[in-house]
């Protein structure tokens, strides 16, 4: 019975993981990519972000 309690409380997170917009999830991403990339000592100046930004929106309209 603990197993299946366990279940579906992990299916549950994977309901409320799928219920966040796609800009919410686009945004985590570029801050994960971000930290990385503070770790690794890599920088990006504003316009490179705001242009990365701009072309994963753009990808995201034409799907």
């Amino acid at each position: 019975m603990e197993k299946i309690t366990e279940l579906r409380n992990v299916f549950r997170g994977l309901e409320k993981i799928e219920k966040l917009d796609e800009a919410t999830l686009e945004l985590y991403s570029l801050l994960g990519q971000g930290y990385t990339a503070m770790q690794e000592g890599r920088e990006s100046s504003i316009d490179e972000v705001k242009a990365q930004i701009r072309k994963r929106r753009e990808q995201r309209v034409h799907r």
